[in-house]
């Protein structure tokens, strides 16, 4: 929401903060559902970790920080905070 208000936006980013306190997408409406990960609540990387390891022998997930705003983006990096995750999958297995 906060983005959007600084972008010259603050209607429409009312409206999505709105929307997702009551969890309410519009399908019509880009922030709803360009935005998919609001949607889908996130991705479960447990799960993807998991489902990984039956395929590779080593499977590596990493946490960071990652937002559009620079200054909160240079807080969460010193606070030690995560929003984000990528994993690395190598050495395949061979199929059963």
């Amino acid at each position: 929401m906060f983005w959007r208000i600084r972008q010259g936006n603050p209607k429409r980013g009312v409206g999505s903060q709105l929307r997702r306190l009551r969890g309410i997408y519009d399908e019509s409406l880009p922030s709803d559902m360009i935005e998919y990960h609001v949607v889908r609540q996130g991705v479960d990387e447990g799960a993807l970790e998991e489902m990984l390891r039956s395929g590779f022998q080593d499977v590596d997930p990493w946490f960071y920080w990652s937002t559009q705003s620079r200054w909160l983006q240079r807080l969460g990096e010193r606070a030690g905070w995560t929003s984000t995750f990528g994993m690395t999958a190598r050495k395949r297995l061979p199929r059963d």
